[in-house]
């Protein structure tokens, strides 16, 4: 969805293992890492890791623990026993010793089945120990969050039907493009000493697995006759059946305007792949949020997973707070960092909620996520607000409703100028909505000083028509035409900029001018005032008063469930 946020995923800490006191994060380099554009949703990976982890508890950290179970012991087997039927190697003898040969390790995880509980055990090879790969190699692209939004907002609004399903094993379905030798895992009997696994098909844990797959899917889902998007290429489409498919790694959600041709995909996609529909009459699980229609209205929620942060972190008596930001907040970085404080396993945590399903938490999240290199218990204590915002909204939802129009697709743009006291750089925010459905929000310090306040304006209302030409682009493929999109701007200066010749004020931002120009020149934007009191995208700006953030809150679309 390119939630463009300050955090960096690679260097938020994990939990610690324990849950009376918290140890000190493994040192790293204090060097600002940031990850390429492209890969902004991998941020979302990073954020599902976290709520991965927040649930795992009582789950045994190695294979001796795990053995002392007989459920554990039999998840192991079945894990065991899948890897053989399905080839995953072959048992040789041992290579050269100049050949490296690769450690195994098991990860093992409780997973929600049906309403119950069920031990899941997953062998993944110890990728590190290979040779380095050259990055087209190994690069594999995830779904973005916004095109699992836009499906989803046209599933409600044009009444599409859609379906979950996982592959089963599923890196283990494509072939090893390597020669790759495993040292026998635990649990791996009747292996004479000597001798090695010999990888046939990819497994997780690999540099390359990722990479395989998606080729293999790419492969089996173009033969089945739909078509790779260009913009998102984990999006997939039939137009001529209306067929839309995107891929998660393993997870995929496939939409369809008619039950028979969904019926047929679902058929084909088990029989290709080995998948299992998870769907559950009208609710779906998908990447740990809850998604369930309810009459004309599609709800996304992560009730349970707010809940696991509040016990997590002991703050299930804390008094609940009406907003996630005081108004006015302004903190200062820390000279040392208090290491020994959870601040970055709770920002990660929250993090996940944000890219999901609780759009107004995002300025929250980019604000705190300054510090992450800087903190110290007041921007903890800070940052806990958050939480105790989050308890008094657990039973909040996301809601996408049918309005009965034609599909448009609507912006809004604000910055607050000069915001931040440490270096008085501004901050953008932006919303798009599909009709009534939040598909897209940011909330992101500029990347330079703003002069004036139209400047920062003018900033973030590029960056907004850039998000838009993305989403216009990958609806345009599926033949849904949403241009002109209307943005609304409650700065004047930045409208006028926008529509006359360059002024002194502008020329330092020529290459936005004449982007932002030659867009509305092409009748690709219409720039429209809104009053401030109406500008919707200022919760993502900065910390607003209760009163103000929950009419902003509404309209975005997040609201109590008991009151729908």
């Amino acid at each position: 969805m390119k939630a463009s946020i300050d955090v960096n995923p690679a260097d938020i800490a994990l939990p610690s293992d324990s849950e009376d006191e918290f140890e000190s994060p493994v040192r790293r380099s204090q060097r600002g890492r940031k990850p390429p554009a492209y890969y902004e949703d991998y941020e979302m990976m990073m954020a599902l890791s976290m709520g991965v982890a927040l649930s795992s508890e009582e789950v045994p950290k190695c294979y001796a623990e795990a053995r002392k179970y007989e459920g554990w012991r039999t998840a192991v087997k079945t894990e065991l026993d899948s890897l053989e039927r399905n080839g995953t190697w072959e048992i040789v003898p041992a290579p050269s010793p100049d050949v490296p040969v690769i450690d195994t390790r098991w990860v093992f995880t409780k997973k929600s089945v049906d309403g119950r509980t069920v031990e899941k055990a997953r062998l993944v090879a110890r990728g590190y120990q290979q040779p380095a790969l050259d990055d087209e190699n190994v690069y594999s692209p995830v779904a973005r969050m916004a095109t699992l939004r836009m499906l989803l907002a046209l599933a409600v609004e044009k009444d599409l039907h859609y379906a979950q399903l996982d592959a089963k094993n599923a890196f283990l379905k494509s072939r090893a493009q390597e020669t790759i030798y495993l040292k026998p895992p635990d649990g791996l009997e009747k292996v004479r000493p000597g001798y090695v696994c010999k990888l046939i098909k990819s497994l997780y844990g690999l540099r390359s697995s990722p990479k395989n797959f998606n080729d293999f899917v790419n492969e089996k889902l173009i033969s089945m006759g739909l078509v790779r998007s260009k913009a998102d290429p984990c999006f997939y489409f039939d137009n001529s059946r209306k067929i839309y498919i995107l891929v998660w790694v393993d997870d995929f959600l496939v939409v369809s305007e008619k039950k028979t041709d969904l019926k047929n995909v679902k058929k084909s996609l088990i029989q290709s792949l080995e998948m299992k529909d998870l769907t559950g009459s009208k609710n779906l699980t998908f990447l740990g949020m809850d998604i369930k229609r309810v009459g004309s209205q599609i709800h996304i929620s992560q009730k349970s997973l707010i809940d696991k942060i509040i016990q997590h972190f002991n703050m299930t008596d804390c008094k609940i707070a009406s907003v996630p930001v005081e108004p006015g907040l302004n903190l200062l970085k820390a000279d040392i960092s208090e290491s020994n404080l959870p601040y970055r396993e709770l920002l990660g945590s929250i993090m996940y909620l944000m890219l999901a399903s609780r759009p107004e938490l995002c300025f929250a999240v980019s604000y705190f996520g300054r510090f992450q290199n800087n903190y110290d218990s007041t921007h903890f204590k800070a940052l806990k607000q958050v939480v105790r915002y989050l308890k008094g909204t657990r039973d909040h939802v996301l809601v996408f409703s049918k309005t009965n129009s034609d599909l448009k697709l609507t912006a809004y743009a604000d910055a607050d100028h000069g915001s931040d006291i440490i270096d008085r750089i501004s901050v953008s925010g932006y919303a798009l909505m599909l009709n009534s459905c939040l598909i897209v929000w940011s909330s992101k310090k500029q990347g330079a000083v703003a002069i004036a306040s139209s400047e920062a304006e003018y900033y973030s209302l590029s960056a907004c028509m850039m998000e838009c030409l993305f989403i216009g682009r990958i609806l345009g493929e599926i033949l849904i035409d949403v241009f002109p999109v209307q943005i609304y701007e409650d700065n004047q200066s930045c409208i006028k900029m926008s529509k006359t010749a360059e002024t002194k004020r502008s020329k330092h931002i020529d290459i936005r001018h004449h982007f932002i120009k030659d867009l509305i020149s092409k009748k690709k934007f219409i720039v429209t005032y809104i009053p401030t009191d109406s500008q919707v995208a200022d919760i993502f700006t900065k910390g607003l008063s209760r009163v103000k953030f929950e009419v902003f809150r509404k309209i975005l679309g997040v609201n109590e469930m008991n009151k729908l």
